[in-house]
């Protein structure tokens, strides 16, 4: 879909016709950093048109058709205009942009874990602490956001022999009945409630739930001609790139820039050593990166969905490593190639701070060498990891993993509940605060 061809269909208002059955509409930010709007309709309907207060616009299919396991819907689209104060397809309200955005919600890593005999409880009626995205999702809305970061890893329903009372097998799979389920009836209220900025996670890479990634919510259009059988993993997208990862890409929000990099493609990412397939295309990325953080000097947040500074944990049955261990050396290393910062290893000056989830666990990490504090937004509905530590302190191997990183474990903030984050503008920065569902304040902290 073209942009020229999105504003040669604004309408004078004309437009009629049947009520189509819209099913579910938000906005968010494309690859120019532009506001779209886009809408999920019954398969079969028209797209519907996009009433702003400047005129109509009719919002047009996203794909030639849908990708196999989402026959049932259709997926439209189209630009907000710039000059609209408002917007709205079929009486719902459109959340419009803010210039300057004073409240956001962060959250990732929503969905209800099903894959093999690891069975997260989705039903509520099953074993183990229930699946609560809609009441995550309940109580962001209530905070009135001007802004949504969702951080990565929206599916999860993946696959069981076995679910028991604690999921149901017509919603496993990667279909739109999972995406339904695991994402867009619980975050509606959410949807409703602010623009959006969505991260790819390493759920929706090219051997997962990629094709819900593309027809929902990447920000680029969808590669014109059929679906491919496979997206190309193996190949690290070089036959089709467009389906393997998007480009780096900024969001401007008046005083502050935000820089989108997709890192959800890694193998072996909590491994002690790096993925040396992949360094290389990360080192071009982190180039990218430096080429959009620093051309002003404006304050960047760098959004990423795997974290380049965190401790991640473990259950302990794997073998494969600590019960806390470092994580990402691959990004670490790549940005230590980087030709864009100013010392090897650190970001560009204007980043000061770096945005994540993949770790089901919320931190901060701070560091006095210069680089900005990591913080780690992951725990928003699906299946905890292990804790760091006890009420007695960090545990030796979290206190190991910090050393590794340089970081301050006087500093280190970590949370281990269902939770999001609240960022509130505070000059001259922000107000951290990290708020469950049932509207309890687990951590505060300031952002510079």
């Amino acid at each position: 879909m073209l942009r020229a061809g999105l504003i040669a269909a604004l309408l004078a208002g004309s437009a009629t016709g049947a009520q189509a059955d819209l099913l579910y509409a938000w906005s968010q930010y494309d690859r120019d950093g532009a506001p779209v709007a886009r809408a999920i309709m019954e398969a079969g309907d028209a797209c519907p048109l996009l009433a702003a207060s400047t005129g109509r616009i009719r919002l047009e299919p996203r794909a030639e058709s849908p990708p196999p396991g989402f026959a049932e819907v259709t997926v439209c689209e189209g630009l907000i205009p710039e000059e609209a104060s408002s917007a709205s397809i079929e009486d719902l309200a459109i959340p419009m942009p803010s210039v300057a955005p004073q409240t956001i919600v962060v959250l990732g890593d929503t969905g209800c874990r099903v894959k093999g005999s690891d069975v997260q409880n989705c039903t509520g009626e099953g074993i183990g602490l229930a699946w609560n995205f809609a009441g995550i999702a309940a109580a962001a809305a209530e905070e009135a956001p001007e802004l949504v970061i969702h951080v990565g890893d929206f599916h999860y329903r993946e696959y069981t022999a076995a679910c028991g009372a604690n999921c149901d097998p017509a919603n496993l799979g990667f279909t739109w009945q999972s995406w339904k389920v695991d994402f867009f009836e619980p975050a509606k209220p959410l949807l409703a409630a602010a623009p959006w900025i969505p991260l790819r996670g390493n759920h929706e890479d090219c051997t997962r739930a990629w094709r819900g990634w593309f027809y929902f919510f990447d920000p680029g259009p969808v590669p014109e001609g059929p679906w491919p059988a496979a997206c190309p993993s193996a190949e690290m997208g070089e036959d089709h790139p467009d389906w393997f990862y998007t480009g780096p890409y900024a969001i401007e929000f008046g005083a502050q820039r935000a820089v989108v990099m997709d890192t959800s493609y890694l193998q072996h990412d909590y491994d002690p050593t790096p993925d040396t397939e992949v360094v290389a295309r990360y080192r071009e990325e982190f180039d990218k990166v430096a080429q959009l953080a620093g051309r002003d000097g404006k304050p960047v947040w760098l959004l990423s969905h795997r974290p380049i500074w965190a401790v991640a944990s473990y259950s302990g049955d794997c073998g494969c490593a600590p019960a806390a261990s470092v994580t990402d050396l691959t990004l670490q290393t790549a940005l230590a190639q980087s030709s864009g910062t100013p010392l090897p290893g650190q970001l560009p000056n204007p980043v000061t701070a770096v945005i994540s989830g993949h770790i089901h666990l919320s931190e901060r990490v701070a560091f006095s060498d210069g680089r900005p504090p990591q913080l780690v937004f992951g725990a928003s509905g699906t299946q905890l990891d292990p804790d760091l530590g006890t009420t007695a302190g960090l545990n030796a191997d979290t206190l190991t993993a910090l050393a590794s990183l340089k970081a301050d474990p006087e500093e280190f903030i970590w949370s281990d509940q269902f939770e999001y984050g609240l960022l509130n503008a505070a000059a001259p920065g922000w107000n951290v605060a990290l708020r469950t569902l049932n509207g309890r304040t687990t951590a505060r902290y300031a952002l510079p």
